[in-house]
């Protein structure tokens, strides 16, 4: 009984196919050329010797012998870009080691204090140096009895003069009492209108003194408005005869009663009026 097969033809190749695919193909086991090396420095295409030293067509090998022949150099000269071994030699003599020391007479800029020791406890010495832990830096001595000359001044002398001196902070207004008035001109250069504890007298707590004169008085505080001035009233004389005739007397007649006004003012400049209120 035979038995029929379909064989889908899309998924295998042919005799033909994989031959074509095998012919792009080098065995698993191939050469190359050097020149087929993509990486290979100029060195590859050169040999090593077998033994000994290399040929002049070899590369060397690390057992060369004139790799460690101590060759001496022959005859050169070097220019006066280098020091010969005797000039170093000569620099270097002149030269202290890195680490060194000094006495201190090599220190040139040393005080006298500088061979002098610190004492190892207490107090220093007549020799030694004093340190700050020195008791006699805290004693509270009192001096001896002693005089100053006529340059100084004594205390109770100094307290004489400051007595009669103001401090730095003090202040002007107290040779003004409170309520104390003076005038003051702004039109002075250099002038400004003081605040604090002065004001001007316009009224309120103050009294108004604008466009008026101070009279001096026993009492302070009254005030008027009553401007008396004096004018001339111009009269003549007339003969006035008894009644039956015979002789006369002169009397004056006011022949002109009309009010007149003139300036009584004197000269004047104005000024502020101030007043110390604190």
């Amino acid at each position: 009984m035979g038995l029929d097969v379909l064989i889908d033809l899309d998924h295998i190749y042919t005799k033909s196919e994989v031959s074509t695919l095998l012919a792009g193909k080098s065995d698993v086991s191939h050469t190359h050329d050097l020149s087929e090396i993509t990486d290979a420095g100029t060195a590859a295409s050169h040999d090593v010797p077998s033994s000994g030293d290399a040929a002049s067509g070899e590369v060397v090998k690390g057992d060369d012998s004139r790799l460690t022949d101590p060759r001496t150099p022959t005859t050169h000269y070097h220019d006066d870009r280098y020091y010969t071994e005797s000039e170093t030699d000569s620099l270097l003599a002149g030269k202290a080691s890195s680490s060194h020391t000094h006495t201190l007479s090599d220190v040139t800029d040393a005080g006298t204090a500088a061979a002098l020791d610190v004492p190892s406890s207490g107090d220093a010495a007549s020799d030694e140096v004093v340190k700050g832990n020195d008791s006699r830096l805290t004693d509270p001595r009192a001096p001896t009895t002693h005089y100053h000359d006529d340059r100084y001044y004594r205390e109770s002398e100094m307290d004489l003069l400051l007595a009669d001196k103001a401090d730095d902070d003090h202040d002007h207004d107290e040779f003004v009492p409170i309520g104390g008035i003076i005038f003051y001109d702004t039109g002075i250069s250099g002038a400004s209108y003081p605040s604090g504890t002065w004001a001007k007298c316009e009224g309120g707590s103050l009294p108004d003194l604008t466009d008026k004169f101070l009279l001096p008085s026993t009492t302070a505080g009254s005030t008027s408005t009553t401007q008396n001035h004096t004018h001339t009233i111009s009269y003549t004389n007339h003969q006035v005869s008894p009644c039956g005739g015979g002789g006369g007397t002169t009397v004056s007649k006011i022949t002109n009663a009309n009010t007149g006004s003139s300036s009584h003012m004197p000269p004047y400049h104005k000024l502020l009026t101030l007043a110390r209120h604190a």
